[in-house]
């Protein structure tokens, strides 16, 4: 269903036209045999016929099933939209390459954890808040966020923190709550010891802003003459 086209997909139409979508994403599939809680054999599904087997389908990653049917164009229609239970390492690893896909056409968006799971809230269309990545630059209010994430023993195992020097830098700071500079790399509060660099976020953030720019440009020019 992932690579269908939207008008192709088997969902009531009126998904389609949803404004507000609030999900809670499933918990993974683990493979027979990986889950040491299950004591009860998982039930075999009934045949086919003519004897064939039907085919499982596990679900190994959650957002990513997402993210792939958004990148398709699924709930085009959507300009409020919140995921809650997202595994925290799938996020912290894929967040930046998902800002710029799955994400691209939500202009506002923040993320936030606790206990392990994030939660996005992504917005778009009239109403909702400005990016952050097109607004100016207020090095002291990115400094102050920044120091107010520090996790307690990190001057004892990462480098101080050199200064955010950008907006691309504080845009990033600002849509996931969880991510601190330390050196010139991010790190998240969760989990100091995973991190990003500081040259992959600003790369990122600085094609973002210009795709919508040039996706606004564009716009302006197919718009009907006065």
């Amino acid at each position: 269903l992932g690579m269908r086209p939207p008008g192709e997909y088997p969902l009531p139409q009126g998904l389609s036209r949803v404004a507000r979508l609030r999900m809670e994403l499933m918990e993974t599939d683990l493979p027979r045999g990986e889950d040491a809680g299950a004591e009860a054999p998982a039930a075999t599904p009934p045949a086919r016929r003519g004897g064939s087997m039907p085919r499982i389908q596990l679900v190994l990653d959650p957002l990513e099933e997402l993210c792939r049917r958004l990148r398709r164009g699924w709930f085009a229609s959507v300009t409020d939209l919140a995921i809650s239970n997202i595994e925290d390492h799938r996020l912290d690893y894929h967040f930046l390459t998902l800002r710029g896909t799955a994400f691209l056409n939500f202009p506002h968006l923040r993320a936030s954890a606790a206990e392990g799971r994030y939660t996005i809230r992504a917005r778009r269309g009239p109403g909702a808040p400005p990016a952050a990545a097109l607004r100016p630059f207020d090095a002291d209010a990115a400094a102050r966020a920044n120091a107010q994430r520090q996790v307690e023993d990190a001057p004892l195992m990462l480098s101080p923190a050199k200064e955010l020097g950008c907006q691309a830098e504080a845009a990033f700071l600002e849509e996931n709550t969880q991510v601190f500079k330390s050196g010139e790399n991010f790190h998240f509060v969760h989990a100091p010891w995973r991190s990003c660099s500081g040259e992959v976020v600003r790369r990122r953030y600085d094609g973002l802003v210009e795709t919508w720019q040039r996706l606004e440009r564009d716009a302006r020019l197919t718009l009907p003459a006065a």
